[in-house]
């Protein structure tokens, strides 16, 4: 055993790794991380160059907001049968979706060193429509529910509606779908 120094620690290390293999050296003040890449003490991947936690960052607020959606998709009718009511509730659908439109796009673009701007808000319309979808076929399950591609159809036109804020607004840019130089 060989007493082998890293950031001044001191630790035990066999000579011979992998038995007769060549001796394992470091060079003090140089580390090598668990998978050989040195460790950055920013808390940087090495093979990405991105900060640990950034993708939990990013995709955290999507998920949470596909879990709300679900357990409201999961409470029985509530419905008091105004009109008030009903639009709201379509506004409601809307609103929800455009955001978690404008969330995934946000991830999507936050995850690529370079992100596409095509690229993230088709991936973002694809899942928000795909929840969309799920959210009513959960639905049709829950009693005093109903599941309707109507409903589907409104909460597209929240993705629309997100979609064009992305495109069109500052609010690309400020989410990291689209680059700076563009306008």
């Amino acid at each position: 055993m060989a007493l082998v120094t890293t950031y001044g620690e001191p630790s035990l290390e066999s000579e011979h790794m992998g038995g007769g293999g060549p001796q394992a050296t470091r060079i003090p003040g140089n580390p090598v991380g668990s998978q050989g890449f040195p460790p950055d003490d920013r808390g940087t991947d090495p093979r990405t160059g991105r900060r640990a936690g950034r993708a939990a960052s990013l995709l955290l607020p999507p998920l949470v907001l596909m879990g709300v959606v679900w357990f409201l998709s999961a409470q029985p009718d509530l419905s008091s049968g105004l009109q008030q009511d009903f639009v709201l509730r379509k506004a409601a659908h809307v609103t929800e979706f455009a955001l978690l439109t404008v969330l995934w796009a946000r991830a999507f673009g936050g995850l690529r060193p370079r992100p596409r701007e095509s690229r993230s808000l088709l991936g973002a319309a694809a899942v928000a429509l795909a929840w969309a979808a799920v959210d009513e076929r959960h639905q049709h399950f829950v009693q005093g529910r109903v599941g309707s591609v109507r409903d589907v159809a409104i909460d597209a036109i929240g993705v629309v509606v997100a979609l064009a804020l992305l495109r069109l607004t500052p609010l690309g840019r400020r989410v990291g779908v689209r680059s700076r130089r563009r306008d």
